[in-house]
């Protein structure tokens, strides 16, 4: 994909086009967004965070409740004291924990956009695991150097989650450092009748069902997940001959580029 007329449709690059030259012009302390319909192909996600993610880094993107958000921060220049891990900080040395909701977003993806609306470094925030981004979530976090206040106003900025349950402690979470998982399955929107999910539920509770395991418990990055799954596919098969060409043969890597000016190129508005 050469450019961002690849992806969206023109009307639509140029709004984009125009929200970013707007936000980047804008001298306030404020934070930009602006949101678009997902597409349905998780390839076509991907391609579009990429392309900012290399061509505009400044433009942070996410996908939350089937949208996806463009955010620009302000442009604050931060000096090495604001960049410090805050429990470095005088004033405030305790630890907040809090429980934080989320709905339909990527755990990653949120860090980095709380931190930078607190102005810290993400090191400062603390969570002992990735919850799922297709389900409602509970989970720990802490933050070093942040007053309950702060915390608060920054989360009403983020859609599609919620923090609650304040206190201090006096250390950090960690990736790893819980006891375990709790789930509690809904199912939503469910059209059968009642009597025919009853009659399947003693057979589940005896039997059980499959359990499927998605892309990414096979290792790699993005680039590399189903390059994984085929080959463990071909391993099943017994087909060792293609299942070494696969692992010999290198990723293909999306490859997208080109700058928003160009989308001025191809519809003849002058600058």
């Amino acid at each position: 994909m050469d450019s961002l007329t690849d992806m969206v449709r023109v009307e639509t690059a140029m709004k984009i086009l125009s929200f970013i030259v707007t936000s980047r012009i804008d001298k306030s302390e404020s934070s930009h967004t602006f949101s678009l319909p997902a597409m349905e192909d998780k390839d076509a996600r991907r391609s579009f965070h990429l392309f900012f993610k290399q061509k505009y880094p400044f433009v942070r993107t996410s996908t939350s409740q089937n949208k996806i958000i463009l955010t620009i921060y302000p442009n604050r220049k931060r000096n090495a004291k604001s960049l410090q891990t805050p429990s470095k900080r005088r004033n405030i040395p305790l630890i907040l924990q809090f429980t934080l909701k989320k709905t339909n977003t990527e755990l990653m993806g949120l860090r980095i956009r709380l931190a930078e609306i607190l102005g810290i470094s993400e090191r400062a925030l603390g969570f002992a695991g990735i919850k799922d981004k297709k389900a409602v979530t509970y989970q720990f976090g802490t933050v070093s150097g942040v007053s309950p206040d702060r915390l608060l106003k920054a989360a009403e900025e983020l859609p599609g989650i919620k923090i609650g349950g304040l206190k201090y402690v006096k250390s950090p979470l960690e990736i790893g450092r819980l006891w375990g998982n709790r789930f509690l399955l809904t199912l939503r929107q469910v059209t059968v009748p009642s009597n025919e999910i009853e009659r399947i539920i003693p057979s589940l509770e005896q039997d059980g069902f499959v359990n499927y395991f998605g892309n990414q418990r096979f290792g790699g990055d993005s680039a590399t997940e189903m390059t994984n799954v085929k080959i463990g596919q071909l391993l099943v098969k017994g087909d060792w001959q293609k299942a070494l060409q696969c692992l010999l043969t290198p990723s293909q890597v999306v490859a997208v580029g080109s700058d928003l000016l160009r989308i001025i190129e191809r519809v003849n508005i002058p600058l």
